[in-house]
């Protein structure tokens, strides 16, 4: 699988933690295939992040919210707790 992560660019910062109102995307490619099959959604508004994960199974079908719980993102983010939730650090241009 491949992912690949971005930040909505007027909010992009190298900063930790970040401020209220960014938004990271991340799309996910299983190996063989050449489009997303899973979008997860990161925003931080009042300090707080906010998680949400849309998935489809194939290329021309529409994106469905997965109804899990946030606690399926927080308990992997956990991990990186100390960089403000966020695996992947953003580096400007």
């Amino acid at each position: 699988p491949r992912s690949t992560v971005r930040l909505n660019p007027s909010r992009a910062t190298t900063e930790r933690p970040y401020p209220d109102g960014p938004m990271i995307v991340k799309d996910s490619t299983k190996e063989n295939a050449d489009y997303a099959w899973l979008i997860a959604v990161a925003r931080k508004q009042g300090g707080t992040w906010s998680w949400d994960e849309y998935t489809r199974n194939f290329e021309h079908e529409e994106f469905t919210r997965i109804l899990a719980s946030e606690r399926v993102c927080t308990d992997c983010h956990r991990k990186a707790r100390n960089d403000d939730w966020i695996f992947t650090r953003f580096e400007a241009p």
